[in-house]
């Protein structure tokens, strides 16, 4: 098989640009309906009368341990909404409700961190109000209304999170944040007409060690396509001519 230098870098180039669009092409919302306050992480827990811990959802049909970083929003059981995708890497692109300053995520997924740790099991309801507090101070301030004990719990929980040592040492990765599309509908089964009594939902995080991304696996294809071509070049099984 006689390929011409062209015809062999047009692949190459081809190639290339396939990837690209491929990866420009996957969706970046996906379908999310709340299911539980609870899950089989961190167990059904309250705080000062409101849940607390990782809650369970269906994203795209898949059921998922979520952690909820937004304490003036409102979600409700069963609720379903379209809820943009980001990693810490994308917060840039405006679809999270604190984007502008990645440094309360990167401290925020430590806390959830330290939320799926057995041996914090105990208080897991004052990680979840340092995470609130991050992004509101209103949470430490309703707790510590509350109980002066649980408020200094948290606090010092949030004083750790502010450590760049801790927050520095989180593989952000592992953390897909989901926001909800406001302009998509929110529906809620449970209530009349599946209005639900207030919107938009809140924002929600996941903590799970990453999987090669589709996008990985297709440059992991674009550099095994160039070294089989290659190989065949070299073997003289295609040959390049001018």
């Amino acid at each position: 098989m006689r390929v011409t230098k062209k015809t062999y870098f047009a692949l190459l180039v081809a190639a290339l640009f396939s990837f690209f669009l491929a990866s420009s092409a996957f969706a970046t919302t996906v379908s999310l309906d709340l299911t539980s306050p609870g899950s089989t992480v961190t167990g059904t827990n309250a705080l000062d009368g409101v849940y607390v811990g990782a809650y369970t959802a269906t994203i795209n049909g898949v059921s998922t341990p979520v952690v909820c970083d937004d304490y003036t929003d409102e979600s409700y059981v069963p609720e379903d909404w379209t809820a943009y995708v980001n990693t810490f890497s994308t917060l840039s692109d405006g679809q999270t409700k604190w984007g502008d300053n990645p440094t309360l995520y990167e401290e925020a997924f430590w806390l959830v961190e330290q939320m799926y740790n057995p041996a914090n099991s105990s208080e897991v309801g004052e990680l979840s109000f340092a995470i609130w507090g991050l992004f509101d101070s209103t949470a430490l301030s309703d707790l510590q209304s509350y109980s002066t004990a649980d408020y200094n719990i948290a606090e010092n929980w949030l004083t750790q999170a502010e450590m760049s040592s801790n927050y520095g040492s989180v593989d952000t990765a592992d953390f897909t944040i989901y926001t909800p599309d406001t302009s998509d509908s929110i529906t809620c089964p449970g209530y009349s007409n599946g209005d639900c009594p207030d919107t938009p939902p809140q924002e929600f995080i996941t903590y799970n060690a990453p999987e090669p991304s589709v996008a990985a696996i297709l440059g992991a294809d674009l550099l095994l396509f160039g070294f089989v071509l290659e190989v065949l070049r070299r073997r003289g099984i295609l040959k390049l001519v001018r």
